[in-house]
């Protein structure tokens, strides 16, 4: 059984990642990256390295998540 303090770590994540997908969409507008267009190109590229570490702990969550998804599907059938 998860514990209370792991449950809360849960709970904020979820809402970090709506918090992170409402920003992002809010970054583009008529398919234009307004970010892109209005920041320093020396900001810009510290921005675009954090991005991509970024999107690398996604993508290693997301494979995590998918994971025990699949597990948890396996383990209703059998």
């Amino acid at each position: 059984m998860p514990k209370e303090k792991e449950l809360a770590v849960v709970r904020s994540m979820k809402k970090r990642v709506e918090e992170i997908s409402s920003m992002v969409a809010m970054g583009w507008k008529n398919d234009e990256c307004i970010v892109a267009s209005r920041v320093s190109p020396d900001r810009a590229v510290e921005m675009a390295d954090k991005l991509a570490a970024i999107k690398t702990a996604i993508a290693h969550m997301e494979r995590e998540l998918r994971n025990v998804s699949a597990q948890a599907k396996i383990v209703m059938a059998g």
